[in-house]
This record gives structure tokens, C-alpha cells and sequence, in this order.
């Protein structure tokens, strides 16, 4: 029963996360109307304009990563040789940090090389997004964090037009990965310019529309969490039971 129960979750899982990436594209695609509808291009195609990425809702503009980044900090990578371990120096975000849950454990450079990269230094809400050997993870810095960035990420401060929690959505989508594909460089290790990313073009809803979007996704994600959890569950119950099965601590009947 409890393996039943088991398989079925992780099946529920995985058509989860697939499914999420169909959601994504309709998004970023038709986006979500002020009745939380998504449009239609085949009985509204009034409402659908053509651009570089195709059929966009007319509402929305297209806009390189360049026009949505804050003049005062332009998009660019972080410290190239971060140096030896400092104890109590300043934390630097790597690309192995970006995972879900390794936020943590940052390795630390001196004050000294910090101030040498004072342009690169984050901030709570800016987007770090991997551009140098794995492409496209993702990420806004949490509240409460200071620190700066390694060589192998770039760092996005947005304007008031984007919300990070959009941007960081659409780099995960079919739409956002597919960008980044294109505009890597590099065979023997990928890397995508800061030049080219300033120029990457990317649709940008009104920000009410931004925001019934992230909010339409937090809520998927919180589903496909809860699910998650449950699995992990059967999962620590089955290596429970397995364990009391093949030391003896249960008996297993057998029929006489």
C-alpha cells in the first residue's frame, strides 16, 4: 500500500513540473487579463501585436535587459579571483549558491579585493542570473543579505518598470531559457557576454500584469512544494519500513 502510495506520488510530481512548464509558456505568452483570463489569440487577435519574439499582447513592450536595469548600476559580473577563505570577510555568491536551498555556506574575500569590485556588490531584490560555464540559473537576493558576486554571474538591478520576481519567471520559462540558449558563445566551456545580455530583448507586462503573474506561479509552486513534501515523507516512511524488515524488528507472515 505504502508503495502504491508512493509511486503514485512521484507520478504526480513529475506531471507537476511538467506542467508547469506549459503554464510558463501561456504566461509569457498570452499573459493574464484584468479579469485573470488568459487572452486568447484565436478569438481576441486584436489584442496580440507581432514583434521580434512573435505574437505579444498589444499591452506589452519589448525592452532589452539594458532599458529595464537602473543607470546607477549597470548590469555586469562580479570578482574575478575572490582569493583565499576570509573568516569574517565579505560574503561572495557563486554559482553554486543559486541552487534551491544553498544560499548559505558563501564563500568569504577580503575587504580589500571587495572594494576592489565595489560595482559588482548586491543588494536585497537585484537578480543574479549564471552567465559563464552553466547558463541561466536564477535568483533574487533575499532580504537581510549584503555581499558581492563571483566573475561567473551578472548582476541586474531593475528599474521600477520590472519586477525581479517577473524576470527571475521568465528566465525559468521555455521562452527565457531559449534566449539564453541562443546567445551563449563558447564551446569548450559556455558563457554569454555582458554585451549581449544587455541587449537581449524580453517581453515586459504593465506591472499590475507582472504581478498577477508571479503571484499565478507562487501559487503552482506552493502546490507542487506540497507535494514535494509528501513525497519525502513516504519516501523517509518506505526506508523506515525496509529498514525494520531486513533487520527483523518486523516479521513478515508468511501463509501456512
Amino acid at each position: 500500500m505504502r508503495t502504491r502510495q508512493h509511486s503514485s506520488a512521484a507520478r504526480l510530481v513529475a506531471k507537476l513540473d511538467q506542467a508547469k512548464q506549459g503554464l510558463l509558456h501561456d504566461l509569457l505568452t498570452y499573459g493574464i487579463d484584468e479579469s485573470g483570463w488568459l487572452r486568447d489569440q484565436g478569438h481576441d487577435p486584436e489584442r496580440f501585436i507581432s514583434s521580434a519574439l512573435g505574437l505579444l499582447p498589444r499591452s506589452w513592450r519589448l525592452l532589452s535587459c539594458a532599458e529595464i536595469t537602473k543607470p546607477s548600476a549597470p548590469i555586469g559580473y562580479g570578482i574575478i579571483q575572490a582569493g583565499r577563505h576570509v573568516a569574517d570577510g565579505i560574503p561572495v555568491v557563486m554559482i553554486r549558491n543559486l541552487l534551491p536551498g544553498s544560499f548559505v555556506n558563501f564563500h568569504r574575500t577580503s575587504p580589500i579585493i571587495d572594494r576592489l569590485y565595489s560595482r559588482s556588490r548586491v543588494r536585497p531584490g537585484d537578480l543574479l542570473l549564471s552567465i559563464k560555464g552553466t547558463i541561466g540559473r536564477v535568483m533574487v537576493i533575499p532580504q537581510g543579505f549584503e555581499g558581492n558576486i563571483s566573475r561567473d554571474l551578472a548582476r541586474i538591478r531593475l528599474t521600477a518598470d520590472c519586477l525581479a520576481e517577473y524576470l527571475h519567471t521568465f528566465f525559468e520559462s521555455p521562452l527565457g531559457r531559449r534566449l539564453l540558449e541562443l546567445a551563449v558563445v563558447g564551446t569548450t566551456r559556455a558563457e554569454m557576454s555582458i554585451r549581449i545580455l544587455r541587449a537581449l530583448l524580453l517581453p515586459v507586462p504593465p506591472l499590475a500584469e507582472q504581478e498577477r503573474i508571479v503571484t499565478f506561479v507562487d501559487v503552482w509552486n506552493e502546490r507542487v512544494e506540497e507535494e514535494r513534501n509528501q513525497l519525502a515523507k513516504l519516501r523517509l516512511l518506505k526506508r523506515g519500513l525496509m529498514h525494520d524488515l531486513l533487520t527483523g524488528r518486523v516479521r513478515v507472515r508468511t501463509s501456512a
